[in-house]
């Protein structure tokens, strides 16, 4: 399945996932992920050369969208979708 692949092979998704527990803790009712805060966390990635990530603005509110519903979709936050539905 799709979000099963980006949680064990996209490293760009672990490291936001990995930052989330960090500074958030493991108890996902407690989570504030807003768009901005994803983005936040996105503004620290660092490629092993140690330059950042060259997205526009645009594509980095995008992938804070996605993040939330991968998230979503496999049942890590509550929401409407579930992973019958989508991945």
């Amino acid at each position: 399945m799709f979000c099963f692949y980006l949680i064990r092979e996209d490293n760009l998704f672990r490291f936001v996932l990995h930052e989330v527990v960090r500074q958030q803790g493991t108890e996902r009712t407690e989570w504030h992920l807003t768009t901005g805060e994803i983005v936040s966390v996105l503004d620290h990635f660092e490629y092993e050369d140690g330059s950042g990530l060259q997205y526009a603005d645009s594509t980095l509110q995008r992938w804070g969208r996605g993040f939330r519903s991968v998230l979503r979709d496999i049942g890590v936050l509550p929401g409407p979708q579930s992973l019958l539905s989508g991945c």
